[in-house]
């Protein structure tokens, strides 16, 4: 049975510490894949209400609307097809997230978890975890032609701070149930920097992917690397060693750099310099590489003054917070 009243779904945003890329096939069919992320308290927000006008599509960080039919394609063409596939003909569709697309928090797949947990809620299918995080996977990677991983929406599906691994599309997620106030002291560390632009990840992606399915060896030893990465942010988390998590996590963005000379630029190594000299104790960008967010985890008791200086180099540095729920419905 269909609901035809208001839906509002709401996804948050995705923090990888280390093992991105690992997820991304063929890598994880051939030789299996781990990462280790959290989602955080900034999300993306779709909501659908019902109406008997022509559907219309807004969204307030592409600042762009659409409105009736429209031809399949990609972006907003895309989902407005998507949401007519599953027959919503009319009624409005709003988009609205925190953070400007293409940051490296993967706010794409935050959004299409949203709407895939709008459509199923709409439906009355069943809504959980690994329901939405596959519409919005398929949705995603094969009806829009984006070449993501299976981290970002499993990830943003399920919430939480948590190790996964990836055999082939299996996805297994570990919460770290025992270790809660590492974790919240871990997250109370955490501060977000934005570079001043975002980006498009998926031709450096694209080039991940191509080497790895042609067996080039430089790009499987890096990803074999950033799997032992995710794997060593498990043990210090179970360890509850902060020493050792920040270590690896500046050692997976070493080795992430490795994987092409567009991951990285001057600026962007310039910013991590920065907060390194000024109470970092970790350091890396988010994402596919090149522009977005960069993480940083503080000393102990250096958040304060790490933030204050890196205003000094961005207009957008904020300290990040934990979701522990993933994608869910907000109202109805």
């Amino acid at each position: 049975m269909r609901i035809k009243e208001s839906i509002v779904s709401y996804s948050p945003l995705r923090v990888s510490f280390g093992g991105g890329g690992t997820d991304i096939p063929p890598f994880p069919e051939r030789y299996g894949g781990a990462v280790l992320n959290t989602t955080i308290d900034l999300g993306v927000t779709a909501s659908y209400f019902p109406d008997s006008m022509p559907l219309e599509l807004s969204s307030r960080d592409y600042v762009r609307s659409l409105m009736g039919s429209v031809r399949k394609g990609s972006g907003m063409e895309g989902i407005m097809s998507l949401l007519e596939r599953h027959g919503i003909a009319r009624g409005r569709v709003r988009i609205n997230g925190d953070v400007p697309p293409g940051s490296g928090l993967a706010s794409s797949s935050a959004m299409m978890t949203a709407i895939s947990a709008m459509l199923l809620k709409r439906s009355g299918s069943k809504l959980d975890p690994e329901a939405i995080a596959k519409m919005a996977y398929d949705s995603e990677r094969k009806g829009l032609g984006v070449l993501l991983g299976l981290q970002d929406p499993y990830a943003i599906a399920h919430g939480g701070f948590k190790f996964m691994s990836f055999e082939g599309d299996r996805v297994k997620v570990k919460r770290f149930v025992k270790h809660s106030s590492f974790i919240e002291n871990l997250m109370s560390r955490v501060l977000l920097v934005y570079t001043g632009r975002s980006r498009y990840s998926g031709a450096i992606l694209g080039e991940q992917a191509s080497a790895a399915a042609k067996g080039d060896k430089r790009t499987i030893g890096s990803l074999m690397s950033l799997k032992d990465v995710a794997l060593s942010l498990r043990e210090a988390v179970i360890h509850e060693d902060a020493d050792a998590f920040c270590a690896a996590v500046n050692n997976g963005w070493k080795i992430k750099k490795g994987l092409g000379s567009s991951v990285s630029n001057a600026s962007v190594d310039l910013m991590i310099k920065h907060g390194m000299s000024n109470g970092a104790a970790a350091g890396r960008l988010l994402g596919g590489g090149s522009q977005g967010f960069v993480l940083f985890i503080a000393k102990e008791r250096m958040l304060g003054a790490l933030q204050g200086s890196m205003l000094k180099v961005s207009d957008f540095a904020f300290r990040a917070g934990l979701d522990m729920h993933g994608t869910r419905i907000l109202s109805r």
